[in-house]
């Protein structure tokens, strides 16, 4: 069976691409002015972040930024699996800042489940005896001091389950889109059918870009960066920049591929 296409660097891509971008003009047109509108309130806000809460928030809102961007450079490419991988970060980053704009006592939540995980880690390399010698005897040592201060602290440790925290937050409509996300964020059958024609039978295989990239990655994408940039509207006073983004919002609300 022959493989389809060349991957996604090759040089007969820059034609796709331009191609895909005339095609969904209006949706990366929109995307791109909510993401500068985005960059504006980040900017704003972060001039005025003192508290814990303000400064994670922040810092929250710039990584679903940065992975906003992520969805619209992937989508111009047509990467599909890859596309909608990065969207479901800026849908998890969501439910983070919903969580927490609700409730300013999620940042300690947020350090829990660092700890816990900066333990099972430290944890599974002190165990890894056939790569200790890899690993090093003052790495080793470090990772066990590290271990005793933590257990001397009376620091929590927990978990951060994302579908608590969409639901914590408001945001349970959009967990589905992230578990439908999930699956070509992983190496499911769902993930692996991009790559394979013919179904149930497999005929040939492909690497090439999807025409579908733009609509179910990018624009799904949107209304996770709409809610990361309306959610801080009780804490952080932008008034101008929320009305922008309302009237964005009634164009997307109205969108739908041709």
């Amino acid at each position: 069976m022959d493989l389809r296409g060349e991957g996604f660097l090759n040089s007969a891509v820059d034609d796709w691409i331009k191609s895909n971008k005339e095609k969904n003009r209006a949706l990366f047109e929109h995307a791109d002015r909510l993401r500068d509108l985005a960059l504006e309130l980040a900017q704003e806000i972060g001039r005025v972040s003192y508290s814990k809460q303000e400064v994670t928030l922040t810092a929250l809102l710039l990584r679903a930024i940065s992975s906003f961007e992520g969805v619209i450079l992937l989508s111009e490419r047509g990467m599909f699996v890859e596309a909608r991988t990065i969207a479901r970060n800026v849908l998890e980053t969501a439910f983070y800042m919903g969580a927490l704009a609700e409730d300013p006592g999620f940042v300690d939540k947020m350090v829990a489940d660092y700890a816990k995980h900066r333990k099972a880690l430290a944890t599974e390399l002190i165990n890894d005896k056939a790569h200790a010698d890899v690993i090093g005897a003052d790495v080793l040592e470090r990772l066990q001091r590290f271990l005793s201060d933590l257990d001397a602290s009376d620091q929590g440790l927990s978990r951060v389950v994302s579908e608590q925290t969409a639901r914590q937050s408001g945001m349970a409509p959009l967990y589905s889109f992230f578990r439908d996300f999930s699956g070509d964020a992983h190496p499911t059958l769902q993930s692996l059918s991009r790559y394979t024609d013919g179904q149930p039978d497999v005929t040939g295989f492909r690497l090439m870009p999807d025409d579908e990239c733009a609509h179910q990655a990018l624009a799904h994408a949107m209304p996770a960066l709409y809610a990361c940039i309306m959610l801080l509207q009780p804490i952080f006073k932008a008034e101008t920049i929320y009305a922008s983004v309302t009237d964005h919002f009634r164009w997307f609300a109205s969108y739908g591929p041709e």
